[in-house]
């Protein structure tokens, strides 16, 4: 690839990324916070590292940490942070991270080096799922440069996403979903695709603890981190919180004046029937299953007891209603007078895959 002349250090060449981590879900409450840009340090007696953040060089023996102090600037703007001294490849000490313009830390740079990535790194405080969502953007004109490679990958080498820029793109979104231990790593790295060592990128990284559903409970701390329930309720004991747990009814059969198989009840044809069921208390109204109740013809048994329906409903639409005093579900049945003189087995199909059948001779 042919490479422009230009003086060492000049116009430092500028990449646009953005990059969340939050643990559990991308979205919720935060419990905690730790922001790149907001807790970075600088000024040469300032600590660092600071916090989980971490500032790494790479070379073929592995990481080392920026130690050494640096305001430089160039056509770019002035970074004020550090670089690693033991990188002689330049007049600005490179590979650095630092921020930009120092004063008002509006943005953070991570600039690597010919020989060396420039990474920034994160120690994991606590245990937990870290959810990490990023995007990056190549800022100047692709003629000044040869392109970057930026890397996000685990403390033990794997790669949770990656990609290279080679000039003016669109947005390009990243994420990953991880689980961590506590002291575990995290790293984003940037690396010279050529021989300058003038290719940066802004970055922007922000790492926190979510309560995903809201409820106030920490992800790791919630028997049911994907739907609300502060209370945690666990009726079963089995760990996981009632409103994650597989849905089930207690159907009580039908009661009267509806009787179950193998019983046939008698009524008359066109006369509305009330079907009344339990389900172990209030589960709202959406208790049927989609399409049910259903009706089918079928041979009428004559060796099969019989029992008339002694109460039928008013002529209206099929319903379902509750009664929250005898804790019964009534669903009104409208039959057909044109089944007249014709048996019909009646399938009621609850919400929680449940199959109950009756059986009627229609007169």
């Amino acid at each position: 690839m042919h490479h422009r002349s230009r003086p060492r250090g000049a116009g430092i060449l500028l990449l646009a990324l953005a990059v969340v981590f939050a643990f559990g879900g991308s979205s919720g409450a935060w419990a905690a916070d730790w922001d790149f840009k907001r807790d970075f340090v600088t000024g040469a007696s300032a600590s660092n590292p600071s916090g989980p953040w971490s500032y790494h060089g790479q070379t073929s023996s592995g990481r080392y940490l920026f130690t050494t102090h640096t305001t430089s600037g160039g056509s770019g703007g002035t970074i004020d942070g550090w670089h690693g001294s033991q990188d002689a490849c330049c007049n600005l000490g490179f590979p650095v991270v630092g921020v930009q313009p120092p004063s008002t830390k509006t943005t953070t740079i991570v600039q690597p080096s010919n020989s060396h990535r420039a990474v920034v790194g994160w120690t994991s405080p606590t245990a937990g799922t870290v959810h990490i969502a990023g995007s990056i953007v190549l800022g100047v004109d692709a003629s000044f440069t040869n392109g970057v490679d930026w890397r996000l990958e685990r403390g033990d080498g794997t790669v949770l996403a990656s990609g290279t820029l080679l000039g003016p793109e669109p947005v390009t979104p990243f994420s990953a979903d991880i689980t961590v231990a506590t002291g575990d790593t995290v790293y984003f790295s940037v690396d010279s695709r050529g021989e300058y060592s003038n290719d940066g990128a802004w970055v922007e990284l922000n790492i926190s603890e979510s309560d995903s559903d809201g409820d106030g409970v920490l992800d790791d701390a919630d028997n049911c981190p994907g739907e609300a329930n502060a209370d945690q309720a666990d009726a079963d004991g089995d760990g996981q919180g009632d409103a994650c747990d597989p849905l089930t009814y207690a159907f009580s059969g039908f009661l009267a004046p509806v009787n179950g198989l193998p019983t046939v009840n008698t009524v008359k044809a066109g006369s509305a029937v009330p079907l009344k069921f339990r389900l172990g208390g209030d589960r709202g109204l959406a208790v049927i299953a989609s399409g049910f109740p259903q009706s089918q013809r079928v041979t009428c048994d004559g060796n099969a007891p019989l029992d008339p329906v002694e109460q039928t409903a008013s002529p209206g639409a099929s319903t379902l209603s509750y009664d929250a005093l005898s804790q019964t579900y009534t669903y009104v049945w409208k039959t057909d007078r044109a089944w007249a003189a014709t048996c019909r087995q009646l399938t009621l199909k609850t919400a929680d895959g449940g199959v109950h059948t009756a059986a009627f001779r229609l007169t």
